[in-house]
């Protein structure tokens, strides 16, 4: 262990000279950030080979900040410096509550997803369902139970394909009486599965971003070469779903894993079936609760967020000018006022009830639902199935904002509100802290307010999948 604490001057211990606080902070935070979100079927082989040894890393991250921390005089997560946050309260019949710079635009960071899940259910409703089909080209030699020729996987631009959908796949694949493939296995180029990161991680180059999913596929559909990761996945998807381990389901490819190009109507090849996704709500809902920022994979289907920005000046009319997108994660520079984050909710409020669902089916329940929630511990139980909400946070774009908008009952009526610090940077721990603090005083100088019911339990990419043959598919 590095001996800081005996340290002459602690303030000036030699490792505070070379790296700034902020600069460990951020390091520490991003190999966190890098542990948690990767899965199993997405791992490099270099993760692959230290992967037993993450969680002892991210622990000497963490013990190695926090020994820093204590050293320095400046601390910033102890410092004295004052947050000032900007926020907008507003009542369910419109009327102005609370307000402070309501009008200021801000970074809404995560709070972008709200954005584009109002965008999805206003274009393709929440019963919209993206379909993976599966093809191959060639001829199946029965006795072998092999395909001569190619497995080819036709994507539409599903967001949550993971390693447990592969599984499906390979299990229908598997009843087909397929279970080889002596050619390859190419892709398109809307086929993702596992998780990339959003625009900041992905990769840029466009043919080879089809291949890794190509190559992920593959993996993913023969247990052989499946990572300790991805195993783990399936030992828990088997658990939830009943299924044996005796017989997990299998394809071998013995060619090539890559990308195919679109060239129309190919007489040659022969659909087998396809994979309807869950619906457009429960993906919607797993990449709020989470604040996956793939959920720019759906530009694919709808458009940029420059075309996001567009739609929504027309549809807010006055108060939609200046809004400013850059992403539809929220990753980047992005601009939107307390007060239009505040009517943002409510429209998608009333886009819910129109489709006849609910904004919990979309965005995240204090208290009930897993993901970003868990940063304002204190709401969890305080607000127990009550507090509808979207959190948004960004470290180091815009000197770094921490945002918590969201919809709650109180015992005076309904209240909607956006709460936000701008430049909080390494002091966002603290900026929410204050944001808790905030809401906690809203809800009491209106009455208190009552706890709720939880919902469903947690949504996985697999619950509601369904699968149909094609006898004749007109996209082949």
């Amino acid at each position: 262990m590095i001996a800081l604490a005996d340290s002459p001057n602690r303030s000036q211990h030699p490792l505070l000279k070379i790296y700034k606080i902020e600069d460990i902070i951020r390091f520490a935070l991003k190999m966190v950030e890098t542990n948690a979100t990767e899965s199993g079927v997405e791992r490099s082989s270099r993760y692959q080979m230290i992967r037993g040894r993450s969680k002892s890393y991210v622990a000497i991250y963490l013990a190695i900040l926090m020994a820093l921390l204590a050293c320095s005089k400046e601390n910033p997560l102890d410092s004295g410096i004052p947050l000032a946050p900007v926020f907008y309260v507003e009542a369910s019949n419109g009327t102005r509550l609370e307000s402070s710079k309501a009008d200021e635009p801000i970074n809404p960071a995560s709070v972008v997803k709200v954005a584009t899940s109002l965008w999805a259910i206003t274009e393709l409703g929440p019963d919209y369902r993206f379909e993976t089909q599966v093809a191959y080209r060639g001829k199946i030699n029965v006795a072998e139970q092999s395909i001569e020729g190619d497995l080819l996987v036709f994507g539409s631009g599903d967001p949550d394909f993971h390693i447990e959908n592969a599984y499906l796949l390979a299990r229908e694949i598997n009843r087909i009486g397929i279970r080889k493939i002596h050619g390859n296995l190419l892709v398109n180029s809307k086929f993702w599965i596992g998780w990339e990161g959003g625009s900041e991680r992905r990769e840029k180059d466009a043919i080879q971003r089809t291949i890794n999913m190509a190559v992920r596929l593959r993996n993913a559909l023969n247990p052989k070469l499946w990572s300790d990761g991805s195993l783990q996945s399936i030992v828990n998807f088997e658990k939830r779903r009943a299924f044996s381990a005796d017989k997990r389901p299998g394809v071998i490819v013995l060619g090539t894993a890559g990308g195919m190009s679109a060239n129309g109507v190919d007489p040659e090849i022969h659909p087998l079936f396809t994979h309807k996704s869950n619906s457009l709500v429960s993906i919607l809902k797993r990449f709020n609760s989470f604040s996956n920022n793939d959920i720019e994979r759906l530009g694919d289907t709808l458009g940029s967020a420059t075309d996001l920005s567009v739609w929504l000046s027309k549809r807010w009319g006055e108060i939609g000018r200046g809004v400013s997108l850059e992403t539809l994660s929220g990753l980047g520079i992005n601009r939107l006022s307390p007060r239009q984050i505040v009517h943002l909710l409510n429209d998608l409020a009333r886009a819910c009830k129109n489709s006849g669902i609910f904004l919990a089916d979309i965005l995240p329940v204090a208290g009930c639902d897993p993901g970003t929630v868990k940063n304002y511990p204190r709401l969890r139980n305080f607000l127990r199935g009550n507090l509808t909400s979207k959190t948004g946070t960004l470290w180091q774009t815009d000197g770094g904002v921490s945002v918590l908008a969201g919809v709650l009952q109180t015992n005076k009526g309904q209240r909607i509100f956006c709460v936000a610090t701008a430049k909080s940077g390494q002091h966002i721990p603290k900026a929410r802290a204050q944001q808790e603090q905030w809401l906690i005083d809203l809800v009491q100088t209106n009455g208190g307010a009552p706890q709720g019911e939880c919902g469903p339990r947690p949504i996985f990419s697999d619950n509601d999948v369904t699968f149909t043959r094609d006898d004749e598919v007109g996209l082949f």
